[in-house]
């Protein structure tokens, strides 16, 4: 007997702020602490308007939450307890 599940269209597709997805907003929020703790606000306000762009240049290529599973994958953040590394092979054993 086969099952069919239904997978959401937009299942990987990231939160909005403004007009940013997560992870060029937190890029943008991360430049500019590096700039504030350096006394370098208006430098890292302009490395910010030509960093998200690229970023959104990369990100096109790519599919949607690429960037959030790569992060995963390199441990830099998890998804959840039950999975907290995802270069694990043998997840169910």
């Amino acid at each position: 007997m086969s099952m069919t599940i239904e997978m959401p269209e937009h299942v990987d597709s990231q939160a909005q702020i403004l007009f940013w997805e997560m992870d060029e907003f937190g890029a943008a929020i991360g430049i500019v602490g590096i700039g504030i703790m350096t006394h370098w606000i208006m430098t890292s306000l302009i490395v910010v308007v030509f960093a998200i762009p690229f970023i959104k240049k990369m990100k096109n290529n790519s599919l949607n939450g690429a960037a959030i599973h790569i992060a995963c994958a390199t441990g830099m953040f998890f998804f959840n307890k039950e999975f907290p590394d995802l270069l694990e092979m043998d997840l169910f054993a």
